[in-house]
């Protein structure tokens, strides 16, 4: 019979253990199984080429594949069995270009650019508040817009040189390393999750060489900065930025930065608990060479901690309010710069990492060596060296430490003999 449409979603089950079929007459060999329970599928029958042995194939369910589905499918079919060959090869090959066909459908979903970098930098950036922010800003300026529809796995090396290109064609070099370095760290991140994709940036590929600052406060600007982020009146202190000077907790931390060397995150997010005795212990978890961190306290940064205030619940040294360490530091530092530009006249631009050249440089005044200067600012020792020596240089560094806040402070009295000798003196190996 020539079945329809209608008699197909129509058949009725067969009897209790028993499975009844349907045969079409359009295809030969082409018939409908239907089992006690209702299910049906469709079936192609036929002979291996003439007196051939008999060759049953299933061909998919019904409504998935409808009567006219089943009839374009299984009409080649029946043309290869009645030339002797055996549809079960072409069969997995139709299915298996099925499972690639949905398999692709599903990673243009789920595997943009775009989707996982936001999977990326919600679990590899969570925490790294500045990081995360010039990250995410080069991805929406230049990443995204070029890649965040595409499929990761679709991205080449030419891509890579391509956008980098693009980017130096505007007159931003270094803007192109950074770009590339945020590439190669996300690239590497989905390396590890996915071991069809292939890394496509060359090792030790780079485009530009990163901006080096040299930048370092004068003693002029020092002793105006010193003065800068002094203690405010109590009344003023209320305000988180004031129209001269900073708050006591932005002024605290920015004294501590310079006295001590350390980086801005290592000092900001240091906790009532990293305080042992006369040091800052810093663990390797915060710390950027991994390495856990040990720096002295003089009585002068001992002093600025003590007089810091207290906030109920919060563990952080340097807070306001709530649980969170103190945040607003590029509202602070406007008001340090505003006040040492009324002090000074004029001022060059200065960033808060460049304290830690400033403090490098005065140790080399100071006439610290340049290992102990070196293991005060928690720089990872050479590789062969790091391996064999294993002293922690405590004592030398409270030495340092010592002596290069000595310095500061004659600074900003402005003892300008004590500084010129100093000055004079130079460093020593």
């Amino acid at each position: 019979m020539k079945l329809t449409d209608v008699f197909v979603k129509n058949a009725p089950k067969a009897a209790s253990g028993k499975r009844a079929e349907h045969w079409d007459s359009v295809v030969p060999g082409l018939h409908l199984r239907v089992t006690d329970a209702g299910v049906k599928t469709w079936r192609l029958a036929g002979r291996l080429g003439p007196g051939g042995l008999l060759r049953r194939v299933t061909l998919g369910r019904y409504p998935t594949l409808s009567l006219k589905g089943a009839r374009e499918l299984a009409e080649p079919l029946a043309e290869d069995i009645a030339s002797g060959i055996d549809p079960a090869a072409k069969l997995a090959e139709a299915e298996a270009k099925a499972k690639e066909a949905a398999a692709a459908v599903a990673r243009a979903k789920d595997g943009t650019v775009e989707r996982l970098w936001a999977l990326y930098a919600g679990r590899e950036l969570r925490g790294k508040r500045r990081t995360a922010r010039k990250m995410e800003k080069i991805f929406a300026k230049d990443i995204g817009p070029a890649w965040g529809a595409r499929d990761l796995l679709t991205i080449r090396r030419s891509d890579v040189t391509r956008l980098t290109d693009e980017i130096i064609a505007r007159g931003s070099p270094v803007q192109a390393q950074r770009t590339l370095e945020v590439v190669r760290a996300f690239f590497r991140w989905a390396m590890q999750r996915d071991e069809a994709f292939t890394n496509p940036i060359a090792p030790g590929y780079r485009v530009a060489r990163a901006e080096v600052r040299e930048r370092v406060l004068t003693d002029d600007e020092i002793a105006a900065f010193w003065r800068a982020t002094a203690p405010l009146p109590p009344r003023k202190e209320r305000r988180l930025v004031t129209m001269s000077g900073a708050p006591l907790v932005a002024g605290a931390l920015f004294r501590v930065l310079l006295l001590s060397g350390q980086r801005l995150s290592d000092i900001q997010k240091a906790t009532d608990g990293e305080i042992v005795g006369d040091a800052l212990y810093i663990p390797a978890s915060r710390y950027k060479t991994g390495r856990p961190q040990t720096v002295p306290l003089v009585p002068e940064v001992k002093a600025i901690l003590a007089a810091l205030p207290r906030v109920g619940g919060n563990p952080y040294l340097f807070a306001r309010f709530g649980t969170t360490p103190f945040q607003n530091l590029g509202a602070a530092k406007r008001q340090v710069d505003a006040a040492m530009v009324k002090e000074l006249g004029t001022l060059p631009e200065w960033r808060v990492h460049d304290l830690r050249r400033t403090h490098r440089t005065i140790l080399a005044r100071c006439g610290v060596a340049r290992e102990i200067a070196e293991q005060v600012l928690g720089h990872a020792l050479p590789t062969i060296e790091a391996t064999y020596n294993k002293f922690k240089y405590e004592a030398e560094k409270l030495d340092a430490l010592k002596k290069l806040t000595a310095l500061v402070m004659r600074i900003v009295r402005d003892e300008k003999a004590a500084v010129t000798a100093l000055r004079a003196r130079g460093p020593t190996s």
